[in-house]
This record gives structure tokens, C-alpha cells and sequence, in this order.
């Protein structure tokens, strides 16, 4: 990792007194004669919209998300950029003193374990120290300075009091070390097989929570399940309630709203979609009612079966292991096109026939 940054920039926002979220620190700033940076300027737009989707230009004295004061919450969401690759933007916010902040890093770098504890310690540092005392923190994050290669794991020392630890292989998939637990916990093994599938045939799928923690690592995982395949369409884990007509979009999706949302949902022209709600444990795909069936049968089975192992492991032990329900999910995949090679053929021009339906006759129902 010697020489690279961990993310491309890091704000802290806050509102409160009637002003809405704005930013009033980020690092690195730019340097006196350096060039604009046009994408960079269309993150920090984005910074305040997405780090409270809830509404627009949210302030303390009417907060529609009902957190009472003193409480915090991490989530992440993803910006997209034109060429289809992604950013993610690592959230902490806190509300406290009818103020609310907001501790943001952009990063390229799908570190979820790194930075979700890069954010605890900056809030903890915030509640007790100085800013200048912050500011240096976040410039040892960015740098990597004594960093620590510890086999399988590194470690990254921040001052006396503080260390990150994390994975240096966090996965194989572009969401990283993405926490399974969410998903796991959120939904039962039968509504996890229907929402794979319905990403597998590419619907347009809305989940819903009022939990943006929930929201935004089971809508992640459900992508980071796909490996080695990757979802190519639409792809917004919080949607703020101002893009909510992204919902109307004819094309594939996947999107993630507040529970808040809804009404507004409820009056919009949104063709027929799959509804997940992760609050009530459930999923509606009334339209779609065959795309599990349309999958070959024992591969489903054998991926129902060890998702309920991981649920039955976890109650006992409290822990939900990320490397094996990353293994599930993969092995489903090999089920179903591991022995895809032996159905292709030269065929005289340099290039490989595909026995279609020899490979199709091969998948047992």
C-alpha cells in the first residue's frame, strides 16, 4: 500500500440554528495554483445530499428523522461516477446541542472495517479534543504514515491512545469487506433467494428502512453477493428524497430509500417494481413471481441450506463470518456456471462456440 492515499477527501459538516448542512472543514485542500477539479467539486456538491437524504436542507429544529439528541449512526452511500466507476462515501453523523455533524470520508477504497473505524475514533476525538487535534488525525488516515503489515491483517497507528486494525484482503468483489450481518439478519434466507434473483434478472428493485445503517450495507452486500458477476445498472444505496424520481426511471435499478419516503413513493407513476422492506422482514415481487423458479433448482437449494447454517452459526456465537457467506454466495455461482468451458468449442476462426443449449440442458431443475 506504500504510496497511496486511503481516501480522495474527507469533510466535516454541520447544521443547526436555522443553516442548513454545509461544509466547514475538508482535507486535502487544494493548493494555490492548482488546477480545477471538476469531479472533485461535483463530490462536495454532493456531500450535503447524501449524507442526510432524509430532505434537502435539513436543520436541527425540524428533524425528520426523529434521532434524539446525543445519538449517532454510520452508513454509507455511493457516488457514481460517468464512466460507471464508484466512490464511496463513509458517514457518521452525530446529533447533539440542536446541532447536527456530519464525518465524511470519499474514498475509491471499499475499506468498510477501516473506515467505519476511522469514524469512530474522529468522533470520539471530537467529543473530547481539539480540531486542530482532529485535523492531524485525518492527515495519518490519508497518509498511511506507520503503517503496519501483520500477515493477513495491517495496522495503522494514529497516536499513543489510537490504532485502526483491518483486513489487507478485505474481498475479492469491488464492495470489499462489505458486513454480511445486515443482510442476514434483515431478511430470511427464503426473501434473500427472491431479492438475489431479482437482481440476477435485473428488475427494478426499491428497498426501503428507516434504519440508514441497514439500508445501505444490505443493499451493498446484495451486490458484493453477485462476484463475480457486478450489477451494471442503476446503483443508489440512499437516495435522497429529492431524486426520488429515480424511481420512475424504466430502466433497471436499485435504490434504497427512507422509510419517510414512502408517501411521496406512493403518488409517483413507478412501473411495477420488487419492494423490499427491511423493517417488516419482507418482500413484495408479486409480478416477478417466477424468477427463483426460472434458477436451477439444486443450486438454490444448496444456497438456501448454507445460508441458514450462517444464520444458525451466528445465533450461537453472536458473530456473523463475512468470509463464508461471501464463499456461499460464490459457490452458487460455480454451481451454475463453474462447468460453463465444457460446453465451448473452437470454432475454425479463432474464436469459441458457446453450446448454448447443451449447457442450458445440463443445469438440473
Amino acid at each position: 500500500m506504500e504510496g497511496k492515499n486511503s481516501f480522495d477527501v474527507f469533510t466535516y459538516l454541520t447544521s443547526g440554528n436555522g443553516k442548513p448542512l454545509s461544509i466547514v472543514y475538508r482535507y486535502p485542500r487544494p493548493l494555490p495554483g492548482d488546477p480545477p477539479n471538476k469531479k472533485m467539486e461535483e463530490d462536495l456538491l454532493s456531500i450535503p445530499l447524501f449524507s442526510f437524504p432524509e430532505e434537502k436542507e435539513p436543520n436541527i429544529e425540524d428533524d425528520p428523522s426523529g434521532k434524539k439528541e446525543g445519538t449517532s449512526e454510520r452508513f454509507t452511500f455511493v457516488l457514481t461516477n460517468s464512466d460507471g466507476s464508484r466512490k464511496f462515501g463513509f458517514c457518521r453523523r452525530t446529533f447533539s446541542a440542536n446541532t447536527l455533524s456530519v464525518l465524511v470520508f470519499i474514498s475509491k477504497l471499499p475499506w468498510f472495517e477501516f473506515f467505519d473505524k476511522a469514524l469512530l475514533l474522529l468522533e470520539n476525538l471530537q467529543k473530547s479534543g481539539t480540531m486542530s487535534e482532529s485535523a492531524a488525525m485525518v492527515q495519518k488516515i490519508y497518509h498511511l504514515d506507520k503503517l503496519i503489515n501483520l500477515g493477513n491483517r495491517s495496522q495503522l497507528t494514529l497516536n499513543s491512545f489510537s490504532t485502526i486494525d483491518f483486513m489487507n484482503d478485505p474481498g475479492a468483489s469491488e464492495f470489499g469487506d462489505v458486513p454480511f450481518s445486515y443482510l442476514l439478519q434483515s431478511l430470511n434466507t427464503r426473501n434473500i433467494i427472491k431479492v438475489l434473483a431479482s437482481f440476477i434478472w435485473e428488475r427494478r428493485v426499491i428497498f426501503a428502512s428507516s434504519d440508514l445503517s441497514k439500508l445501505s450495507y444490505t443493499i451493498i452486500a446484495f451486490s458484493a453477493a453477485l462476484y463475480p458477476f457486478a450489477w451494471q445498472n442503476i446503483f443508489i444505496p440512499v437516495l435522497p428524497t429529492s431524486l426520488l424520481h429515480y424511481c420512475c426511471a424504466p430502466m433497471p435499478f436499485v435504490v434504497g430509500i427512507s422509510e419517510q419516503s414512502l408517501g411521496a413513493l406512493e403518488t409517483m407513476p413507478i412501473e411495477e417494481v420488487v419492494f423490499v422492506d427491511l423493517d417488516d422482514r419482507r418482500v413484495v415481487n408479486e409480478g416477478f413471481q417466477q424468477d427463483v423458479a426460472l434458477l436451477p433448482t439444486s443450486s438454490v437449494s444448496r444456497l438456501n441450506s448454507a445460508l441458514k447454517q450462517l444464520s444458525s452459526t451466528a445465533k450461537k456465537s453472536g458473530n456473523y463470518d463475512n468470509a463464508t457467506a461471501r464463499k456461499a454466495f460464490l459457490r452458487f455461482w460455480i454451481s451454475i456456471f463453474g462447468s460453463y468451458s465444457e460446453f465451448t468449442t473452437p470454432s475454425g476462426n479463432g474464436k469459441l462456440k458457446f453450446d448454448r443449449e447443451g449447457f442450458e440442458n445440463s443445469r438440473s431443475k
